[in-house]
């Protein structure tokens, strides 16, 4: 599957939407105490769910994205009360925003990242806030927050996307790793993989992942014709998406699934590796893709 990585120039990149006169202000704590890997998931969680709704619906109630078990959330929220203005979009620019800023910083403590903070204002008015904290009980009943909140919980039946090709230790692997992704919630959504042996930063596939559910935001769910060319932090590692077959069948609400099920197995597999892939539903290959390194690409080339 490797001879379908494209040659790096072809590529179309082009930078996630944003919104004229938006900002998101962060403030990081000094000292990183939550674990990392419940702090990504919940940002591809949250993205996921704020690109599956239309592009300038008003966000009204506070949000929660948290998993079952989890020790991290996040809280997005309008702010101050009764002053509208946070829509869908402002949301998937924040944590987008929020997401490349966290990963530009050095990691000084292996595993975990900072407490965050995000003030986010339209033409210099704050509209809202974003918090990445530890999980705290909500107050009920008198307790003083009057607030509704919805909860939000990353796929619960995680586990349950299980290779089909046996074993799975990660990293150790020395050779190429071959498998099928089931999703739960859908049996007929599969995904065709080949994790290679070629090493790629955990924090680009973190940040291009991130930027590929970006690049889904301003679309309906459900039109066809997706692609995706997205890149992550460092510039040199690519998500690639496209659709295969007459007539298309691939649409965003595909695209956005298969970013939370690869980036699922990345999570409970450690493959901090290059992957290649076919999205298949009902049987039918609809669209295929990669995770790949453009800068190992070229220099692979050059020396053939």
């Amino acid at each position: 599957m490797v001879t379908r990585v494209q040659n790096p120039s072809t590529y179309n990149l082009s930078d996630p939407p944003f919104i004229a006169g938006f900002e998101t202000r962060l403030t990081f704590d000094r000292d990183p105490t939550m674990i990392m890997y419940e702090v990504f998931t919940n940002a591809v969680e949250g993205m996921a769910h704020f690109v599956s709704m239309p592009w300038d619906a008003p966000v009204e109630i506070e949000t929660r994205i948290t998993g079952v078990g989890y020790k991290e959330g996040m809280d997005i929220s309008p702010w101050p009360p009764g002053v509208r203005g946070l829509e869908v979009k402002h949301c998937v620019q924040a944590i987008y925003d929020t997401g490349f800023t966290l990963a530009r910083r050095p990691i000084t403590k292996p595993g975990y990242c900072p407490k965050l903070y995000a003030g986010l204002f339209l033409q210099n008015r704050q509209i809202g806030y974003m918090k990445w904290r530890p999980i705290l009980p909500r107050k009920v009943n008198g307790g003083g927050n009057s607030r509704r909140t919805t909860d939000l919980v990353p796929n619960p039946t995680v586990a349950l996307l299980r290779s089909d090709a046996g074993d799975q230790t990660g990293p150790k692997v020395v050779g190429d790793t071959t498998g099928t992704l089931v999703d739960p919630a859908d049996p007929r959504r599969t995904i065709k993989y080949t994790v290679f042996n070629q090493p790629i930063p955990f924090l680009d596939i973190w940040s291009a992942m991130l930027s590929a559910l970006a690049t889904a935001a301003p679309y309906g769910v459900y039109e066809t014709g997706a692609a995706v060319d997205a890149a992550g932090v460092s510039g040199e590692t690519i998500l690639h998406m496209h659709q295969t077959g007459v007539p298309p069948l691939l649409n965003w609400s595909m695209v956005i699934n298969a970013v939370r099920m690869i980036w699922n197995a990345i999570v409970n597999n450690h493959w901090h590796r290059a992957i290649d892939f076919d999205l298949t539903y009902d049987g039918v290959t609809v669209g295929e893709g990669y995770i790949w390194n453009i800068r190992t690409t070229r220099a692979s080339r050059k020396s053939l």
